[in-house]
C-alpha cells in the first residue's frame, strides 16, 4: 500500500488480492477451442491458473498484518487470523511443488495491461478504505472482502485440479478449494451472527 506511513507500507502485499478477487471474478470467460491443446500449452495454462491461486495465497497471508494496525481482537480477528494460517501454508506448499517439478511455475503473468491496471487501481481503492474504518465498520468491510477473496480461491483451486495430473497435488487441490470452502462459510456465518441475519447457506 502506496502511502506515506511506514506501517502503512507493509500492508501493501495485501492489496493485490482485493483486485484478484473483484476482477478476477468478473473476467468473462474466453471461449474453448476446438483445436487440440499442445503438451506446452496445456503446461502454460495449468501454470496460470497455479500463479493466480500462489498470489491469492500469499497476499492471503499477509491479511491478518491489518489486525496489527486496527487491534482487532474480537472473533473476526480470530476468523482473520485463521485464514492468514490455512493461506499461508497453501502458499508453502506450492513453493514446495515449484521446487520439485521444474515444469511447474508460480509467477506467470498473461492478463491485458487494462485489467492489470484495473486490478491495481481496486487494490488500492480498497486498501485506502479497509485503512480509513474502524470498529464495526472495518469489520464489516474486512469480512467482505474475505468473503469474495475465499470464494474466488476455493473455485480457483478446482478449476486447477481438473488439469492437474500429478495425484498429490491433485488431492492438494481438493483438499485446498475444502478449506477455502469452509473458511468462506465460516466469514457468512459470522457475518450473519453478528448482523442478526438469517444464516444462508
Amino acid at each position: 500500500m502506496r502511502f506515506a506511513t511506514k506501517s502503512v507500507k507493509k500492508l501493501w502485499p495485501i492489496a493485490p488480492l482485493l483486485a484478484g478477487l473483484i476482477v478476477g471474478c468478473a473476467t468473462s470467460p474466453q471461449p474453448e477451442s476446438s483445436e487440440p491443446v499442445s503438451r506446452d500449452q496445456a503446461f502454460a495454462t495449468r501454470n496460470q491458473g497455479y500463479s493466480l491461486l500462489y498470489g491469492l495465497m500469499s497476499d492471503e497471508k499477509d491479511v491478518s498484518k491489518l489486525l496489527l494496525i486496527k487491534r482487532e481482537k474480537s472473533d473476526v480477528g480470530e476468523l482473520i487470523r485463521e485464514i492468514a494460517r490455512t493461506s499461508g501454508e497453501a502458499a508453502k506448499q506450492l513453493e514446495n511443488y515449484e521446487k520439485a517439478d521444474p515444469h511447474l511455475h508460480l509467477k506467470m503473468t498473461g492478463l491485458p495491461k487494462a485489467e492489470e491496471q484495473t486490478r491495481a487501481l481496486i487494490s488500492k481503492t480498497t486498501a485506502k478504505e479497509l485503512l480509513s474504518k474502524g470498529g464495526e465498520k472495518f469489520e464489516v468491510r474486512i469480512l467482505l472482502t474475505q468473503n469474495e477473496a475465499l470464494r474466488y480461491g476455493s473455485h480457483l483451486a478446482l478449476v486447477i485440479q481438473t488439469m492437474e495430473t500429478e495425484p498429490e497435488r491433485k488431492k492438494f487441490l481438493g483438499e485446498t478449494s475444502q478449506k477455502l470452502a469452509a473458511l468462506h462459510q465460516r466469514v457468512i456465518d459470522l457475518f450473519h451472527a453478528r448482523w442478526n441475519e438469517p444464516t444462508t447457506k
